[in-house]
């Protein structure tokens, strides 16, 4: 339909169009073949009105037999099928598995209260595998036993992850090995560090440092310079001492 909206002419000639739009459908490349349909079932390309034109193509004129030209497009569709389930799988979850017994957590839904939910619980637990079901679904059940209301549902692999205690960074550091190439004496006995003496600084007052504007550090034009001096500096201590 839409070659045929391509096509042009009137709108109720298009019936006439219909061998043209069949002529250029079998004859286009499939981007999985690289073939044309006309040439996977006889074998070449036909010339069609082409005439000098045929001389500048690219396109080989040996004819192949169908059989030959039918095991390259089936290797190609292979060879182009495994490459989109590679792209497939490389966007989806591992194979994970999990077994009867094993606890796990399950991945909830935020509550919606206002605000933000950036801080809430990303997940649910704890949680153990009762059963587990076809299509990677398991069912599970809290751990604690001993509520009156113990949840028990079921849910996918992707929403499930293994459970695993926290682990206590101040433990880890508690025993460490002294390095090698330190004596005993030096841990009990450490040199005592020396102090550098610092100069006794003697307080001065600050002074205050005329400098020029922005707008005149581009220019090294004495008389402005001796303008804005005069203006910020002179006239002001005139009016100070009453001769303007």
């Amino acid at each position: 339909m839409a070659t045929l909206m391509t096509m042009g002419g009137a709108e109720n000639q298009w019936a006439k169009l219909l061998p043209e739009v069949q002529r250029l459908l079998n004859n286009s490349e499939t981007k999985v073949t690289g073939k044309t349909p006309f040439e996977m079932l006889h074998g070449y390309r036909p010339r069609f009105l082409q005439s000098a034109l045929r001389v500048l193509s690219a396109t080989e004129d040996n004819w192949t037999p169908p059989a030959e030209l039918q095991a390259r497009v089936r290797e190609n569709m292979e060879l182009i099928s495994g490459r989109r389930k590679a792209a497939y799988d490389s966007h989806r979850h591992d194979n994970t598995h999990y077994a009867v017994g094993e606890v796990v957590v399950m991945r909830r839904d935020p509550n919606s209260t206002g605000e933000s939910t950036k801080l809430q619980d990303k997940y649910r637990g704890s949680l153990v595998v009762t059963e587990v079901l076809s299509s990677d679904v398991y069912r599970v059940a809290e751990l604690d036993a001993s509520k009156k209301s113990r949840l028990a549902t079921t849910a996918h692999v992707s929403q499930l992850k293994s459970w695993r205690l926290p682990v206590d960074d101040d433990a880890e550091g508690e025993l460490e090995e002294p390095e090698r190439g330190q004596s005993e004496t030096e841990d009990q006995n450490p040199a005592d560090p020396q102090i550098p003496e610092v100069p006794e600084t003697v307080g001065r007052r600050s002074q205050r440092v005329m400098r020029r504007p922005d707008w005149l550090r581009d220019y090294s034009c004495k008389v402005i310079e001796n303008l804005y001096y005069h203006y910020y500096y002179v006239v002001p201590l005139y009016c100070y001492c009453g001769y303007y």
